[in-house]
């Protein structure tokens, strides 16, 4: 027995000693280390070895963001009122075409420069699209801006979006970005169904395709039809922030930028708003049906059904602002109960 363990033991020793060995740093050595920081390309939202995500629901304006932010950076200009640092852009606008493009940079701007390359046509990763990115910073090697438009091209047909297969794909990004300090922005797509909490999770895919980034950018608009849209703003290295744009012919304008609290209350329906006003305004405690609530504020535009969920989704900001919510049921009918808290 003693001799068919030390025989496997040195089998295992010589496995070992195939294998490629692992690197450590003591964390003394790390703390003392002088290392570069990433660079800001864009003050506050985009670093250099990151990988981005920026979705929205489709036909939404993600392209335009795109080609202004690359057109900004390979001019040195602000984006978004945000300073940028100088450096070369490639945008690969994969569902667009040359004259949509053209046409599109006539309006934004009247000028550009060759740093800022557009790519319209490109392998998927499984066909060797990192490799040719690779060799695109070999030909440009000042471009520190890679925009992909969008994921679903990239990643082809293959129809597998597993949960393993979203983070491979995701991590080649990654690890492109950080082998060469650039940094990598991914145009996506948000799911139908919304969230009634966390915008981020509204993002299509399994999670391991927010995990597998460093920085998530969210557009939403409360309608299709408004020029006004929320860029909600989260990541590693990014701390979370809410910037209200206004779609101005072929360019986003920034209008302000929301601190956490405020861009909270800013996503609280006016109904719930009004019941809250109306409460403090001397009723102090009522109990009824939520039509007859409806009915008692004065509420314009919104079911008795959707009421009720809106004061459910928003009892935490109810809460804040010294209103209790309840709801009880007598037979087949279901009251809310609302009053001020002491």
């Amino acid at each position: 027995a003693a001799g068919a363990f030390a025989a496997s033991h040195r089998t295992w020793k010589v496995v070992i000693a195939m294998l490629p060995k692992l690197e450590s740093i003591g964390a003394q050595e790390l703390m003392e280390e002088v290392l570069k920081p990433p660079v800001w390309l864009v003050e506050g939202l985009l670093p250099t070895s990151s990988t981005n995500l920026l979705c929205s629901p489709p036909k939404f304006g993600k392209s335009i963001l795109c080609l202004q932010l690359c057109q900004s950076v390979a001019m040195g200009q602000p984006f978004l009122e945000k300073a940028t640092v100088q450096a070369g852009a490639i945008y690969l606008c994969l569902e667009d075409t040359k004259y949509r493009l053209q046409h599109r940079l006539w309006s934004l701007a009247d000028e550009s420069v060759d740093d800022f390359r557009l790519v319209p046509q490109a392998a998927t990763l499984a066909e060797g699209l990192i490799g040719q990115l690779e060799g695109l910073l070999l030909d440009y090697p000042g471009t520190k801006l890679f925009v992909v438009d969008t994921l679903q091209v990239a990643r082809g047909n293959s129809g597998d979006y597993s949960y393993a297969n979203d983070y491979a794909d995701l991590r080649q990004f990654k690890s492109f970005a950080d082998r060469h300090d650039v940094c990598v922005m991914i145009v996506h797509h948000l799911r139908k169904a919304e969230s009634a909490s966390d915008q981020f999770m509204d993002i299509s895919g399994t999670t391991a395709i927010s995990g597998a980034v460093d920085g998530m950018m969210v557009m939403q608009k409360e309608k299709r039809s408004s020029s006004d849209c929320r860029l909600s703003v989260t990541g590693r290295d990014v701390e979370y922030a809410e910037l209200v744009l206004r779609r101005d012919g072929m360019r986003w304008e920034f209008v302000e930028q929301l601190t956490e609290a405020e861009a909270y209350e800013a996503g609280v329906p006016d109904a719930v708003k009004a019941i809250v006003g109306w409460l403090a305004n001397g009723i102090c405690r009522w109990s009824g049906t939520a039509s007859e609530l409806i009915e008692a504020v004065g509420i314009d535009g919104v079911s008795p059904a959707v009421l009720g969920k809106q004061l459910a989704q928003h009892n935490e900001w109810l809460c804040q602002q010294g209103v209790s919510f309840g709801r009880s049921r007598t037979g087949s009918s279901r009251s809310i109960e609302l009053s001020l808290l002491p």
